[in-house]
């Protein structure tokens, strides 16, 4: 929940997303290039002592308010969905692209009204998870029980003690 944020449309419908996502130099260059990185990132990654550390970077995805009908729909930049990728610290943007349909899933079961996120399934399930996890110890408790029953045995000593 930390690293994304959902866009919901007037029908409470999600319809785009925010990423957050952490590259090192090297793995942002090699993700979006050198050109597109941006100063700071390439400052990092030719200094030696910089080379772990992470930058942020913004993924958009949502909707896309123009289109051109006169373009092609296979035209990235023109695809029903923009997505946008910015460099959080220089507010740079490094990439730019699109989709045919939305690329992400959002698996909310319920959603109350007063919940962006809503809740799984498995919050439903979890009780009966819990019933089934004691169920199963009981279960090995018993098979224990079977197996090596408690022996009877006697608290003193029978027949003559020896000493």
């Amino acid at each position: 929940l930390g690293s994304y944020q959902f866009l919901e449309n007037s029908k409470k419908l999600v319809d785009g997303i925010v990423l957050t996502v952490q590259y090192t130099p090297r793995q942002a260059i090699e993700e979006f290039s050198e050109a597109k990185v941006g100063k700071e990132v390439m400052k990092a990654f030719n200094d030696p002592k910089k080379q772990n550390e992470l930058f942020n970077f913004i993924y958009l995805v949502r909707p896309r308010e123009i289109i051109n009908r006169s373009l092609s729909q296979k035209f990235f930049g023109n695809m029903r969905w923009e997505n946008i990728v910015v460099n959080e610290k220089e507010k740079l943007i490094v990439d730019e692209g699109g989709f045919l349909e939305f690329p992400y899933h959002s698996a909310r079961w319920k959603r109350p009204a007063n919940e962006k996120h809503g809740r799984g399934i498995g919050t439903e399930i979890l009780p009966q998870i819990k019933v089934l996890d004691r169920s199963m110890r009981n279960w090995i408790d018993v098979g224990n029980r079977w197996a090596n029953p408690p022996w009877q045995k006697h608290h003193s000593v029978t027949g003559p003690v020896r000493i």
